[in-house]
């Protein structure tokens, strides 16, 4: 898979020149050089790392205890479900997707995690039919304490506010067991736990 991602950058870099045409007079051309530093980091950003690895204590069928909070002084309110994680993508990129709630309010979710070795950083998504919004968030491992940490925007559309700032946590307590938490800023600045789930290992 990796020899034809390589091909079709180098396609789209030379055009036909990739195929043999000869050069025209005038013309650029990339030197062999650049051509082979190309190739190169083609193969170094294109494929999973240790940073990859670091994802698979997630991996698996989870049972999930939902707490979720509208308002610093609310009471949480509570949800269980079944959540999935896998490998796709050739192990760059895991998906996890969520389903649970009531026979009257079911929920359903759709998330992608990984890890963007240009960037150097973790990347995520996330998806729901709870709203029509994508939240997106970047972040980092602390091996120390086996936890992601991560900063990210979403749509409230309570409040109407477009690109809504969070921080969210997912912590490895052992094979078995893992948390999220997420937490939100109110008008004064301050911020408080909105949510926090609980995962424990069901296959």
């Amino acid at each position: 898979m990796n020899r034809i991602i390589v091909l079709l950058a180098f396609v789209i870099a030379h055009g036909n020149h990739a195929f043999g045409e000869e050069k025209k007079p005038g013309s650029s051309q990339a030197s062999p050089a650049m051509t082979q530093e190309m190739i190169g980091n083609m193969a170094k950003f294109s494929g999973p790392n240790e940073n990859h690895k670091r994802l698979d204590p997630f991996i698996g069928r989870w049972n999930a205890v939902v707490l979720w909070w509208m308002a610093p002084t609310s009471k949480p309110e509570e949800m269980r479900g079944i959540h999935e994680n896998r490998w796709i993508m050739g192990g760059r990129f895991m998906q996890q997707r969520t389903k649970g709630g009531t026979k009257d309010q079911p929920f359903e979710g759709l998330g992608f995690t990984g890890y963007d070795t240009l960037k150097g950083t973790y990347v995520s998504l996330w998806l729901d039919n709870m709203g029509t919004g994508i939240m997106t968030a970047t972040g980092e491992f602390d091996a120390a304490t086996q936890t992601f940490n991560e900063k990210g925007t979403m749509g409230d559309p309570m409040t109407g506010e477009k690109e809504k700032p969070f921080r969210s946590e997912w912590k490895v307590a052992d094979k078995n067991h893992f948390t999220y938490t997420m937490y939100t800023a109110v008008a004064d600045g301050s911020e408080f736990k909105a949510m926090e789930i609980q995962y424990t290992r069901a296959r």
